[in-house]
This record gives C-alpha cells, sequence and structure tokens, in this order.
C-alpha cells in the first residue's frame, strides 16, 4: 500500500510526552502517540506517526519489526481491530451499525473492515457481536 507523506499535525490527539530524545524506541511509545483521534483516520500512515515521534518512516518500521509488531500496516490494522472487537462488545454502541464502528476505528471501508475482523477472530463483525453484546453486563459497560 502505498503511502503519501502529507503529515497533518492535529495538536490536540498528539501526546509526545512518553518520547525523550535519545530514548530506544518501543511499542508502548509508539502505541502512546496513536490516541484513537490519530488512529481513526483512514489516511493514516507511516510518515505521520513517524513525525510525531520525531523519527524517520525508515526507523519507525525498524522498530515495529524488531519489536514483533510486523510492519507498519499490519500493526495499525491490528490496534484497529482490537478497538472495533472492544466496541462491538458495549452496549453504548450498540446503536451502531458493525459497519459504522469498522469507520469509527479507522477502516476505509467495509470491505476492508469485514475480511480483517474475520480473519482474526473467526466470525464477521455482527457474529461477534451478537455472541458478545449481552454476555456483557459489566457496570462500566452499561447504556448511558
Amino acid at each position: 500500500m502505498a503511502c503519501q507523506y502529507n503529515i497533518i499535525y492535529m495538536p490536540e490527539t498528539l501526546n509526545l510526552t512518553n518520547v525523550t530524545p535519545g530514548a530506544p524506541l518501543t511499542l508502548e511509545m509508539i502505541k502512546g502517540v496513536l490516541g484513537k483521534e490519530v488512529l481513526a483516520r483512514p489516511t493514516l500512515c507511516i510518515g505521520d506517526v513517524a513525525a510525531m515521534l520525531g523519527v524517520g518512516p525508515r526507523t519507525l518500521s525498524a522498530v515495529l519489526k524488531r519489536e514483533g509488531g510486523g510492519n507498519f500496516c499490519s500493526f495499525i490494522s491490528d490496534l484497529r481491530l482490537a478497538e472495533a472487537e472492544r466496541l462491538l462488545r458495549l452496549r453504548r454502541y450498540a446503536r451502531f451499525s458493525a459497519e459504522q464502528i469498522g469507520l469509527m476505528v479507522g477502516f476505509a471501508s467495509r470491505q476492508s473492515f469485514y475480511p480483517h475482523f474475520k480473519e482474526k477472530y473467526g466470525c464477521t463483525p455482527i457474529e461477534y457481536r451478537s455472541r458478545n453484546l449481552n454476555e456483557n453486563k459489566r457496570p462500566e459497560d452499561a447504556d448511558f
């Protein structure tokens, strides 16, 4: 997937507090700059995240590979899928379609969300929701 380096700085979404110049870059530091607003951008690319961290795209790519995060696209996809899975379990998101949740977490379309979700979780997002929504009765997941 080709990625342009159109870096859009959104100060309200940058969290650079965990990034210390000269400190070794870790997956946790990378995740720290990927707030929900940033991760939800379908056009997010390695250049954007590298700029937020103050490193080059090659450095970021090498860290992801070294730390077991795979390549950038799979790393971002895994984070998005985990967030989608979490939202599908929450009652307060039951009014949103599975497709809307996929878009909320940064997938560009239903066609990109459903196959990835099914590959990771073994069922479609709709099937996952129907299996897990009623079982999830924790107080923090109650409707507003």
